[in-house]
């Protein structure tokens, strides 16, 4: 008992490490509880993490591999390897892992958003707007998720919908800058210049040095 509740705190400190960016410390400590605790999945969850902070993905990949093998059902260990297989654009292995989260926690909106990311990626923004539509049913405060998909809408031609999008995500964050200037481009497209101007500043004032420059 006494032996689990150190454990609890020591796997608390490094969750505050790591979200802190010690993520040298993290790996080099989460390395040697995994020696004292090798049954511990969160351990190699946490190892997996600090490993693709620090971009050494091919062991990111092994330890959260490695937590699948002691919790087959683990959904954020798929997640996480599907975030790890799509920056290293092995979208095929990415999309199988965010499906695997999907089947086992159907209402986990972080992977719909991450699968709909791959999608997009891969210009598949039908596939894409569906997989933020049920990421927002699960977060409907998902701002990320509403820009991105307004952004889908806009590469289908959709601008209005787009606009309605990137309304809403502002509407959740107004300092959303990519919205902002996202919005800008719909409104143009759609003829209404003043409004896109508008939106285009609101981008340049949050982010003055940007590359997002005033609309002519």
């Amino acid at each position: 008992m006494v032996v689990k509740i150190i454990l609890n705190k020591q796997i608390q400190d490094l969750v505050l490490k790591l979200s802190e960016g010690k993520f040298s410390l993290v790996l080099e400590r989460s390395g040697r509880l995994i020696n004292e605790h090798p049954d511990t999945e969160i351990l190699y969850i946490l190892k997996g993490a600090a490993c693709q902070s620090l971009q050494q993905y091919a062991n990111a990949i092994k330890s959260y591999q490695q937590a699948i093998d002691i919790n087959a059902d683990n959904v954020n260990a798929y997640n996480n390897l599907g975030i790890v297989f799509d920056v290293t654009k092995d979208f095929i292995s990415a999309i199988k892992n965010f499906e695997l989260a999907i089947k086992l926690s159907p209402n986990f909106p972080e992977a719909h958003y991450n699968l709909g990311n791959v999608y997009r990626k891969l210009n598949n923004f039908e596939a894409a707007i569906a997989s933020y539509t049920f990421a927002l049913e699960g977060r409907h405060n998902f701002a990320e998720a509403l820009c991105n998909k307004g952004s889908c809408l806009s590469s289908l031609g959709d601008e209005t919908a787009a606009v309605d999008c990137f309304q809403k995500a502002i509407k959740i964050n107004s300092d959303y800058i990519e919205a902002h200037n996202n919005m800008s481009v719909s409104l143009k497209n759609i003829g209404n210049f003043s409004s896109a101007k508008i939106s285009a500043q609101k981008a340049i004032d949050l982010f003055p040095n940007s590359y997002y420059q005033l609309l002519k």
